[in-house]
């Protein structure tokens, strides 16, 4: 147990996890931020144990090009959660996923940054249709998009995606908007 934090204006309990034993794959460790009235997740901040980094990249890595020496530096997540009529709601995700790769006769490693969010601006919790397993994604699937798409402005159109270059709070405002005006 850690020192109450306040989030929104409300008091937390701050439990600290890590690593107690020694297993063959690698571990997590972090924070989690439970409210103090409702007993509910508040935030959960974890980070891959990045002590032991052939298990790290046993874990974070499916598949590379020959000749590249993968070398992991972080993986981390942060989800939090909105309380809302006795019900807790995922609200935001982040994923943080930075790696060195070091290619076979090459004098200098490059590094990579890959940062992905999610932001939940509306939920529906009637008629809900659970996802078929043949169109979701497997743990092994890699997911990923051509960057050529990034540089057509009709790309973004009709998606709920958000732009590169796009502030998180930018997307948010111009998709609610479009969103009050269907």
């Amino acid at each position: 147990m850690e020192a109450s934090e306040m989030i929104d204006n409300r008091l937390q309990y701050v439990v600290s996890i890590s690593p107690n034993n020694e297993l063959p794959y690698a571990l997590y460790y972090g924070k989690l931020y439970i409210d103090r009235e409702t007993l509910s997740f508040t935030r959960v901040e974890l980070s891959l144990d990045m002590k032991d980094k052939e298990k790290a990249t046993n874990l974070m890595l499916i598949s590379k090009p020959k000749g590249v020496r993968f070398k992991p530096k972080e993986l981390s997540c942060l989800v939090e959660y909105r309380y809302e009529n006795g019900v807790t709601h995922i609200s935001y995700i982040r994923n943080t996923f930075l790696f060195n790769g070091d290619w076979k006769r090459k004098l200098f490693s490059t590094s990579y940054a890959a940062f992905c969010e999610m932001v939940v601006t509306d939920k529906q919790s009637e008629n809900v249709q659970p996802i078929a397993g043949r169109n979701s994604f497997d743990s092994h699937d890699s997911f990923y998009d051509k960057v050529d798409f990034f540089l057509d402005p009709t790309f973004w159109e009709d998606y709920n995606i958000i732009e590169p270059t796009e502030t998180l709070n930018n997307a948010i405002d111009k998709l609610l908007k479009k969103h009050q005006r269907k």
